[in-house]
């Protein structure tokens, strides 16, 4: 790796922890190339060098957001002695990242990107790390139930109801704290899948 190279590769990190901590700390609508340079100590057009705009920045951040998303699910998952335990744990570790993270789950989730993956064409094609997980391990559950249902409208019922209960939270519609959140959304993940697995 040439000294130019080097020095390329450590301007695109640092630009990218930049914007990761602004997206992580004020949210997406505050990130801006401007601003980032100015953090990093160089130009506005010095970035277009390692990212040709705004939304390019802005889905790097969301790509290691999903990346860490998909270490802390594929994680709590290990822990499942059963299918329906493992979607429980993905929905459960879904909870925690949203709650750890909550403006970097927002530009994942609900800030509209072009390129942002959708259902189900996306899913089927395999390009999200998550849905994948997820969408394994309802399958298992369902070939364990030998029940014909759809597993890609299955798995999107159930990320609906996690994340639905998830965006009430956030918005204020719940007079529970964290803690009683968590126990109410755990009970009613599991009354759900005690449904869908019946």
């Amino acid at each position: 790796m040439t000294k130019t190279h080097r020095a390329r590769t450590g301007t695109a990190q640092r630009l990218e922890r930049v914007a990761r901590r602004i997206v992580s700390r004020q949210g997406a609508q505050a990130l801006s190339v401007r601003g980032v340079a100015a953090a990093v100590g160089i130009t506005p057009m010095a970035v277009y060098r390692h990212f040709p705009d705004r939304a390019s920045l802005l889905a790097r951040i969301v790509e290691r957001g999903f990346a860490a998303l998909a270490e802390r699910a594929a994680a709590a998952m290990a822990h499942g002695d059963s299918p329906i335990d493992r979607v429980r744990a993905l929905l459960l570790g879904y909870l925690d990242f949203a709650l750890a993270e909550p403006l970097t789950f927002d530009a994942m989730f609900t800030t509209p990107r072009p390129d942002a993956r959708r259902f189900p064409a996306d899913l089927a094609a395999g390009v999200s790390p998550t849905a994948g997980l997820f969408l394994t391990a309802v399958r298992e559950v369902l070939e364990a139930d030998a029940t014909d249902e759809d597993a890609f409208e299955a798995a999107a019922g159930l990320w609906a109801h996690g994340h639905g209960l998830i965006a009430l939270y956030r918005a204020g519609r719940f007079s529970l704290d964290e803690t009683g959140f968590r126990s109410f959304y755990g009970r009613s993940v599991t009354r759900v899948l005690l449904g869908f697995a019946r």
